[in-house]
């Protein structure tokens, strides 16, 4: 006998936003780096550059988080990297995962993207999922990007430089793994099904071991940190990446990186 779920509706509890402003530190001209001066340890020697993150505010609604965005983004301070608004239960214990949805924007204030699959699996110390934790896959439109796309991948400290192999799944990849589910509402809800963790592109990316020789690896960000390059790509780095896909795809099985019923079941 499985573990046993409780499932709650999203009408069924309040959230909060909260909007984080990150700002690029440590370069009077912000530019993809090699060294590793002022870098977090899991980031040394990678092609990016440090950012902070700061908690602006807590509001009610997305449209005030949204307004105070835009009011900062006005400021047009050239050290700011972007926003991200996390949609968090409010009068819950969260384990884990806190977010119910999160949403991404440019320094300017655009909204780039958006996840709206629930993280949330464990509150108050049961297994409680608030809101809808299944990932039904992406309209093509959200999907940003493209194989052989140079990109940003924006974790919480550093932004690091990363070249696209896989694409987010689609809505239409997605229908024949949950049709053979049974479905994602009521008693049928399946014990094991595509999560937020689905939500990802697949990519390449460069893990120096000094300026001059690389190991190639691959990263499974999720959708909603991946942005488009923020600063000047040199042709050389341009070139490595390529090259670093190139490899990957010799390697790599990319079978073992697309959703499948049996994996699932």
């Amino acid at each position: 006998m499985g573990i046993k779920v409780i499932h709650v509706d999203r009408e069924n509890f309040r959230t909060i936003y909260k909007l984080q402003v990150y700002e690029i530190v440590g370069l009077s001209t912000p530019k993809y780096r090699l060294d590793e001066d002022g870098r977090p340890k899991d980031y040394r020697n990678k092609p990016g550059f440090c950012i902070f993150g700061t908690d602006a505010g807590y509001f009610e609604t997305l449209a005030e988080a949204e307004k105070h965005i835009k009011r900062i983004a006005a400021q047009g301070d050239w050290d700011l990297y972007g926003f991200v608004v996390s949609e968090r239960p409010l009068g819950h214990i969260i384990s884990g995962m806190r977010d119910i949805s999160t949403r991404r924007y440019l320094k300017d204030g655009t909204l780039w993207q958006v996840s709206s699959t629930s993280g949330v699996c464990r509150c108050d110390g049961k297994n409680m999922e608030l809101g809808d934790t299944g990932f039904y896959g992406r309209d093509p439109e959200t999907i940003r990007f493209k194989e052989g796309d140079i990109v940003e991948i924006a974790n919480d400290e550093f932004v690091e430089l990363a070249i696209v192999w896989q694409t987010p799944a689609t809505k239409e990849q997605m229908k024949p793994i949950w049709d053979a589910l049974g479905g994602a509402t009521g008693e049928k809800f399946p014990d094991n099904y595509p999560d937020i963790l689905d939500d990802r592109y697949v990519v390449a990316i460069l893990n120096p071991l000094d300026a001059d020789v690389f190991c190639i690896r691959t990263d499974i960000p999720p959708t909603v940190d991946v942005l488009p390059p923020s600063q000047p790509v040199s042709k050389t780095l341009a070139a490595k990446l390529r090259k670093a896909l190139r490899q990957t795809k010799k390697e790599e099985c990319p079978e073992n990186y697309v959703p499948k019923v049996e994996d699932f079941i």
